[in-house]
């Protein structure tokens, strides 16, 4: 109720969302830690499955969680994903054979499946390398600063 968008370093699994997180560190590790791996998926698919799982660091969860329903993801999403991961799978059973459809497999992961403007979207941007290069280079910049303007007040002046 409390928490708004923050710095959080150290977001493995949903790194873009580091520097405007509405999750912790250890949320995202409890989150993916508890997921069965993941066999057989393209890149593409492992893509939008990650991305699907870190819905909860979102600085825009306004938009597509309301307060007693379930986070309402886009259905293009969740048929997008479907075709990419069907023929991945968990468990030693695949997707596509556990659900018929995406909205089937969104639903099974407890989100509401809407064409609402309002939904979760898969950005595959995200994923991009330069954004990857970027955001490490934002927190090598604080981890800097930080230890510099350590290091400037702990001079004493003669």
């Amino acid at each position: 109720n409390n928490r708004y968008p923050a710095l959080e370093a150290g977001l493995v699994n949903c790194t873009w969302y580091s520097n405007k997180a509405c999750c912790k560190r250890t949320e995202v590790t409890s989150v993916f830690s508890a997921m069965d791996p993941l066999y057989k998926a393209t890149k593409l698919c492992r893509n939008y499955i990650n991305f699907l799982m870190c819905f909860f660091c979102s600085p825009d969860q306004y938009k597509f969680y309301k307060p007693n329903t379930k986070a309402m993801v886009c259905l293009d999403y969740c048929e997008s994903l479907y075709e990419e991961c069907k023929t991945a799978g968990f468990n030693k059973t695949l997707i596509g054979e556990a659900y018929a459809n995406g909205t089937a497999f969104c639903a099974a992961q407890n989100f509401h499946v809407t064409e609402n403007a309002d939904c979760f979207k898969f950005d595959p941007t995200v994923f991009d390398q330069s954004h990857r290069v970027s955001s490490v280079s934002l927190h090598l910049l604080v981890v800097v600063v930080f230890f510099l303007s350590k290091a400037v007040s702990s001079i004493s002046v003669i």
